[in-house]
């Protein structure tokens, strides 16, 4: 699911959210007032178990919207990873250029007419953080 997806469901929760809230206080008032019966009872429970799973969906959206953010690649850490492909490729060592390829590749797809790449982004990000380290060790 992509970020964008997970604010959308985010947004049409916290709305549906709203109104069970608001529906339940609207509830609690009458039953408060003696003018309960079986069915506000029964919807009042029902609206109670609704927030309880709406809430913990709620928790789980946004602990993987911070997840997918933590991911996102910076166009710094990107200009960091190419400086690595950058003139002095020819003459990495192999093994070297096989460890930057591993962290950069996360899926190879051949159909028989095409090839596609899919890149890792933490493998991306790790290979960045390295650079920043080796720079800054080189300084």
């Amino acid at each position: 699911m992509t970020l964008t997806e997970l604010q959308a469901e985010s947004a049409h929760l916290d709305k549906d959210l709203a109104c069970w809230k608001e529906e339940m206080r609207r509830l609690a008032r009458r039953l408060a007032q003696g003018k309960n019966n079986e069915d506000e009872i029964s919807r009042l429970a029902d609206l109670q178990d609704r927030i309880q799973a709406g809430d913990e969906r709620a928790t789980e959206l946004a602990e993987r919207s911070a997840s997918l953010r933590q991911q996102h690649v910076h166009p710094e850490e990107l200009v960091s990873v190419l400086s690595l492909l950058n003139g002095s490729w020819e003459t990495t060592p192999r093994l070297e250029q096989a460890r930057i390829l591993h962290h950069l590749v996360q899926r190879i797809e051949h159909d028989g007419s095409q090839i596609s790449l899919s890149f890792d982004r933490a493998g991306i990000k790790q290979l960045a953080a390295q650079g920043a380290r080796t720079s800054k060790e080189t300084e």
